[in-house]
Order: C-alpha cells, then sequence, then structure tokens
C-alpha cells in the first residue's frame, strides 16, 4: 500500500491504476490525510450467454414475426 498526494495522483494517474491492476492499494492524502483509495477490482464473473461481443446462436429464434412475406 502507497500513499500519494492529490498533485502527484492528477500527474501519475496512469501509473496509479497500473499499480491497482498489479493487485497494489494506492491511497491519496489531501494535506496527509487519506481521502481515497484506489483499489483492485476483480474481473466481471461472465456467463457464457453475457460474454459482450459473443454471437448467441439463436437468440432470436421463434420471438421475431415479419409482417412482410417478401421482406
Amino acid at each position: 500500500m502507497s500513499v500519494t498526494n492529490i498533485h502527484q495522483a492528477k500527474t501519475n494517474l496512469s501509473k496509479l491504476i497500473e499499480a491497482a491492476e498489479r493487485g497494489e492499494e494506492v491511497i491519496i492524502a489531501r494535506n496527509g490525510k487519506p481521502v481515497a483509495a484506489i483499489v483492485p477490482i476483480a474481473p466481471p464473473n461472465l456467463d457464457e450467454k453475457d460474454t459482450p461481443g459473443k454471437r448467441i446462436e439463436d437468440i432470436w429464434a421463434g420471438k421475431l414475426a415479419g409482417s412482410d412475406p417478401e421482406w
């Protein structure tokens, strides 16, 4: 766990986020008093059906009806 002041955090935000991605916790302080934390989060646990960008076969099967048979 590291502590940094607000000015340093603004200057080095991308490095602090990289530290959080590595599992480190970063405390941000104002005038030496902790006010916020950058912490790692667990990746979302997605089911195969909920995976973004993945095509799901037959998801609309039987759910749509067309009104124009020639379309």
